[in-house]
C-alpha cells in the first residue's frame, strides 16, 4: 500500500508543481484532507506561510484545530511549500 501512496503523492506533486505557491497550497487542500473533510471546509487562501481555512461549523472547526499539525505536514508534503500555520474559522455561508 505504501508504494501506491507514494505514487499518488508524487503525481500530485507534479501536477500542482506548474501553480504558485498560494494557488498550490489552496488546490492541494482537499488532497491533504481527504474527501469527507474536503466537503465540510474550503481553503481561502494562503499568504505569508498561513493557510486560511473555512469551516462548515465549530464542530469541524474545533476537530480541525487538533489536527493541525498532521494537516500542516501533508500540505508541506504534498506542495513543498512551508506552510507555518492554518488558521481555521467558522463559514456562515454553506461552503
Amino acid at each position: 500500500m505504501q508504494p501506491l501512496r507514494n505514487a499518488v503523492i508524487l503525481l500530485a506533486q507534479q501536477i500542482l508543481a506548474g501553480l504558485d505557491e498560494p494557488e498550490r497550497v489552496v488546490s492541494a487542500w482537499p488532497l491533504a484532507v481527504g474527501q469527507a473533510t474536503a466537503r465540510r471546509t474550503r481553503a481561502v487562501s494562503f499568504q505569508a506561510g498561513t493557510l486560511t481555512v473555512a469551516a462548515q461549523g465549530k464542530e469541524w472547526q474545533q476537530q480541525l484545530i487538533l489536527l493541525r499539525p498532521q494537516l500542516r505536514q501533508r500540505l508541506e508534503r504534498l506542495t513543498r511549500v512551508a506552510v507555518t500555520d492554518i488558521l481555521f474559522f467558522v463559514e456562515t455561508r454553506r461552503i
